[in-house]
């Protein structure tokens, strides 16, 4: 492990540390804003449970498109627990450490190169800000027609990423890497958005896949705030939701873990949710998500192993 990874995990760790000392320090200082939880909605928490399975579910069949694009044979369960384990990974490794282990067992298994892997990611990276911003700018401009709410930090945002997406399919650029890491991953996004829209078909089933997802877990945080009594119109959730999702792929900590969760709890207030009911829904969501990853990704990674161990005395 070099230095430089050594300093990334424990950034990446500190960073969960401080959110979650944070968070434990406003519910301590704050526990009289928190009494709603006695009249916590089960069904309703259920409901978010299944939306959340549901999610995990669906996000199964992300990575069916790529391995179909580059004709790897996988049966479901492998498939599944593939999905699995890298979720578990990146939820408790910094810098995406699932996804890096993914990358490691197709290359052993299944004979896929890391550039393969690598461009075929970031280009799905890109493509999930596009669909992620244009469903933000979709939902805010419902929102504006129906409510007229219209709230300009998170429609700038919106906008500018969904505008840059958009130049990138315009106008896609091409860069020589000549060095460096942030120069070498914008190269890598790059070529893989290439790869990705040069195969249109593929470009079709990972956009539908990647909006299943984001509708699952819409559909997760919906249900959250109605079992804290105070539910948000569907649209103001998927807005939350459409930049949290972006927000995730930032690498820095486990899962994302204290830069999804600023966003979840921070854009909510512009739709009159307290911050005690917006803190109490993100954190349910990080637990059953948690609960969930965990129960199906332990059985995954050992169903892997098995494969790989089988895989390797074919190979001997």
């Amino acid at each position: 492990m070099t230095t430089g990874s050594v300093r990334r995990a424990v950034a990446g760790y500190g960073i969960v540390v401080v959110f979650i000392g944070l968070c434990t320090y406003y519910f301590y200082t704050h526990r009289e804003d928190f009494l709603f939880l006695a009249d916590l909605s089960f069904p309703d928490l259920a409901a978010a449970a299944l939306s959340v399975v549901a999610a995990f579910v669906a996000g199964m069949f992300q990575l069916k498109p790529v391995f179909d694009h580059f004709r790897l044979s996988m049966r479901f369960w492998e498939l599944a627990a593939l999905s699995t384990t890298s979720s578990l990974g990146n939820l408790v490794l910094p810098m995406r450490g699932g996804s890096a282990a993914l990358a490691i067992y197709l290359k052993k298994v299944h004979g896929m190169s890391y550039r393969d892997f690598s461009l075929t990611y970031a280009g799905i990276g890109i493509l999930t800000v596009l669909t992620s911003s244009a469903l933000a700018l979709i939902s805010l401009g419902v929102m504006f027609v129906n409510q007229g709410f219209f709230e300009l930090p998170v429609t700038v945002l919106a906008g500018c990423l969904f505008g840059l997406c958009v130049i990138l399919i315009v106008f896609p650029p091409r860069l020589v890497s000549r060095g460096g890491r942030i120069r070498s991953a914008i190269v890598a996004s790059l070529d893989g958005w290439h790869a990705l829209t040069s195969d249109r078909l593929l470009l079709v089933k990972s956009s539908t896949a990647l909006i299943i997802v984001l509708l699952c877990f819409t559909s997760s945080f919906y249900f959250l705030y109605r079992a804290l009594g105070a539910p948000l119109p569907f649209f103001a959730v998927l807005v939350t939701l459409s930049v949290g999702n972006i927000a995730n792929l930032v690498p820095i900590t486990p899962g994302s873990l204290g830069i999804f969760d600023a966003v979840t709890i921070q854009i909510p207030l512009f739709f009159g949710l307290d911050t005690a009911r917006s803190m109490t829904a993100t954190v349910l969501f990080r637990t059953l998500s948690f609960v969930w990853t965990l129960g199906a990704g332990i059985p995954a990674f050992f169903y892997l192993s098995a494969l790989v161990r089988r895989f390797a005395a074919r190979s001997k």
